[in-house]
């Protein structure tokens, strides 16, 4: 508890020596202090049109501390309500677990092993929402670690429709090995369901330097009196 009140303590005394309103770096993602380079805007773009038109998969790569959540999440916030998502982020989950922790996310704990029963009370959700007028999207984190069965699970969820369309999208994020996930032949079926893969970057100089003034400046602070002029192509 004592930590704690330390660790506050210790964040407004940097705040206020810096004369800063928040911490223009914090690992959180925050959409306040979002700066978008083309490559960002592009993806933002690419992947909200790929979720609009319910497409049946999205993949999304980039090293760790690309934006590949940030974008997401700027994604889902322009989309509204009218998607309900539920997120994965432990991915080393057999079959019958991935299907426990969608229900879960859904808020319909349910950690029966009957996989015919699990994935019953998984199509009547989705058509329950698709029903109401939602589209219902999965993000998977760290997709890089699922199994091939787990794959396929996702596979086969993907192809719940209605007759007249689409009613679940599934996004997949991860580091740059996905992509050899995804490419290998036994997953063939999935790649046809794909439309979208998206690769983001790590920021040139130019970019990085334009990151570190838009986020002190949102923060209240002006990067050029904090940073000495060589230290942005240092960081």
């Amino acid at each position: 508890h004592r930590d704690g009140h330390l660790c506050e303590d210790r964040s407004e005394m940097y705040l206020e020596f810096l004369k800063l309103t928040c911490a223009p770096f914090d690992l959180a993602p925050d959409l306040r202090l979002l700066y978008i380079t083309s490559q960002h805007a592009r993806a933002i773009a690419n992947v909200r049109f790929a979720l609009l038109r319910h497409d049946s998969f999205v993949v999304i790569t980039g090293e760790i501390g690309t934006g590949k959540t940030t974008v997401l999440n700027a994604v889902l916030q322009e989309l509204g309500p009218q998607y309900v998502t539920a997120r994965l982020v432990h991915t080393t989950l057999t079959d019958i677990e991935l299907l426990q922790s969608l229900l879960s996310e859904f808020g319909i704990p349910n950690y029966s092993s009957k996989k015919v029963q699990l994935l019953d009370e998984i199509r009547a959700f989705f058509l329950e929402q698709h029903l109401a007028g939602r589209h219902v999207v999965i993000i998977v984190d760290e997709a890089q670690h699922l199994n091939s069965a787990a794959l396929e699970e996702l596979r086969l969820l993907s192809c719940i429709d209605t007759h007249d369309r689409r009613i679940v999208s599934i996004v997949l994020t991860g580091q740059p090995s996905l992509d050899e996930v995804v490419d290998d032949k036994s997953l063939a079926q999935l790649r046809q369901r794909t439309r979208l893969r998206q690769r983001l970057r790590p920021l040139r100089q130019a970019d990085t330097t334009e990151y570190i003034r838009h986020r002190l400046r949102v923060a209240g602070g002006v990067a050029d009196e904090m940073f000495a002029p060589e230290s942005f192509a240092e960081i």
